[in-house]
């Protein structure tokens, strides 16, 4: 397969999904697809100044990909360590 991306095999070597963003290396959109190549999920990198986080959008069958980039199914960002001295607190994921 093509792509700057990885697949996933199982244990008898099937492809159980793959990731794939189907532009060059620094990519700011992934995509995770199932065995047949349909995309499940979106996954986008958001720069915002000093920080970033992904967001994941669910797919749907709408032609419409704006309107399938309204409101992410989930966040994951990091914690910012040096505004809160040595709190160790884990990197955050709203599901």
């Amino acid at each position: 397969m093509n792509g700057n991306g990885c697949t996933v095999y199982d244990s008898n070597g099937q492809i159980v999904y793959r990731i794939d963003n189907y532009n060059c290396l620094c990519s700011d959109e992934v995509y995770l697809m199932d065995i047949e190549g349909k995309v499940l999920v979106t996954i986008v990198r958001k720069k915002l100044r000093l920080f970033g986080r992904w967001e994941g959008y669910k797919s749907t069958t709408n032609s419409n990909l704006e309107k399938e980039l309204i409101k992410p199914w989930f966040q994951v960002r990091k914690s910012c360590r040096f505004l809160k001295g040595n709190n160790s607190s884990p990197s955050c994921c709203g599901v």
